[in-house]
């Protein structure tokens, strides 16, 4: 059955009036398919489609878990869907202004909406196994306590996806707020929640626990901890392990060329997206007997290839 035939099916029970077991089991179902059903997302390689398309299908996830709102499936599809739009949509948006280190409230706040979503339901999501974010507040320094809440959760996919992106939304809000005490000091959680995912799948999201072990590397001082040149070896490790997750690049280029002046590794990286875009582009024009294959990095690629021409118009400012 097609997503959109489970769709008219949930709202047809509820307007014809059948009793409400029945139609919140059929919303449960529902909940499970499209939860599975969003991995479709990563092969789409038009960004605007994404853009366009993504806010309507949230608002329907929503409109379910109105009806159903303990829902953890509900729950997990919608901390994962705030926090790709924001990633993909709004963070894009901002990447000349943080660059350049200009001030775009207005991007900005679009951005920490989007992340601010996906925590509060990341947090709602933590509740339906009993983990309040009391205990995780009250405790951020504690890895020992967070980690024994977190492991009240049943290890699937689904979860690990919901307290991965739990933690990067949280995590980029940070990012996005690092003169707010009160945030940097949320980041031991970000930390512990990282931590716990990523013992559990390291590959998950396409190389993303290396990604974060390497900004961290490279974006604390280093009397803190931070050591670029090993960011660096991280970002470069990340590559290879998961070479067709190109955002990889784009972030080395962001968190370690551009702040250490590595003008070297940023013309390596530009060699590279100058020899793949122009293959890449035309794969998403037919031409006469050609088929196009299943990619499911599309969207990632489709990404880095926007990002790359973001910063690649700033290199004249930059070195």
């Amino acid at each position: 059955m097609k997503i959109s035939q489970l769709v008219i099916l949930v709202f047809s029970i509820g307007f014809y009036g059948c009793s409400g077991l029945i139609h919140r089991t059929a919303i449960g179902t529902t909940g499970e398919l499209l939860t599975k059903a969003s991995g479709e997302l990563w092969q789409e390689s038009d960004l605007k489609l994404v853009n366009e398309g993504v806010p309507g299908n949230i608002k329907l996830i929503e409109g379910l878990l109105y009806v159903k709102p303990e829902d953890s499936n509900l729950l997990a599809s919608l901390v994962k869907a705030y926090a790709g739009y924001g990633f993909v949509r709004y963070e894009t948006d901002l990447i000349k202004s943080q660059i350049l280190d200009e001030e775009d409230s207005d991007k900005k706040e679009l951005l920490e909406k989007a992340y601010s979503r996906s925590i509060f339901y990341g947090f709602r999501f933590l509740s339906t196994y009993g983990v309040e974010s009391d205990s995780l507040f009250n405790n951020l320094s504690n890895e020992e306590v967070v980690l024994k809440e977190l492991d009240k959760v049943p290890v699937n996919i689904a979860n690990l996806e919901a307290l991965f992106f739990l933690g990067q939304s949280l995590g980029s809000m940070i990012l996005l707020n690092r003169d707010n005490l009160r945030m940097v000091a949320q980041r031991p959680l970000v930390n512990t929640l990282f931590k716990w995912v990523c013992e559990r799948k390291p590959d998950i999201n396409g190389g993303s626990c290396l990604l974060f072990e390497a900004m961290n590397l490279s974006m604390t001082p280093v009397m803190l901890g931070g050591n670029p040149e090993k960011g660096k070896i991280k970002f470069l490790e990340a590559i290879d392990k998961f070479p067709d997750n190109w955002v990889l690049r784009t972030a080395l280029l962001r968190y370690h060329s551009i702040p250490q002046e590595d003008e070297d590794e940023f013309a390596a990286q530009s060699k590279f997206f100058q020899k793949v875009s122009k293959d890449f582009n035309s794969q998403q024009i037919y031409r006469p007997g050609q088929t196009k294959k299943v990619n499911k990095w599309a969207l990632f690629q489709s990404l880095a290839l926007k990002r790359y021409e973001i910063i690649n118009s700033l290199k004249s400012e930059l070195f």
